[in-house]
């Protein structure tokens, strides 16, 4: 009976210690920031204006000039909850901006604790 706790012991051991020392992954952000960007659309069927559409991307920085940032889009809310329900309509209105450049000013960026915390420390040390 002894023999078979120490090996049910050891082979737990192992298991537990594999474990601890598996090196963890680092998940990089892909975006160099995130924000969100507001944009109105008019919506029309069959040539009848059916009304306006305002939508918010939430959108994702990949590269970027002085002015221009090419965005991903995250994902999209409407004021209209028929956009909002169906996959059909999010995924139309998500490929009319995602991988385009826009205007960096037009999108409101999200700043987040550490960002803020590591520009203190930059002014701190530069």
């Amino acid at each position: 009976m002894i023999v078979v706790f120490t090996i049910i012991g050891l082979i737990t051991g192992c298991f537990i210690g594999y474990q601890i020392g598996k090196p963890k992954k680092v998940v990089k952000d892909k975006y160099s920031r995130r924000g969100l960007y507001k944009s109105e659309y008019s919506v029309s069927i069959a040539g009848v204006n059916n009304g306006d559409v305002q939508v918010v991307f939430e959108v994702g920085e990949l590269e970027s000039t002085d002015t221009l940032s090419k965005i991903e889009v995250i994902s999209v809310k409407t004021n209209r909850s028929e956009y909002n329900t169906s996959q059909h309509e999010q995924k139309k209105m998500k490929t009319m901006i995602d991988q385009s450049w826009i205007d960096s000013n037009s999108i409101q960026w999200i700043t987040t604790l550490a960002e803020i915390r590591n520009n203190k420390i930059d002014e701190i040390l530069g």
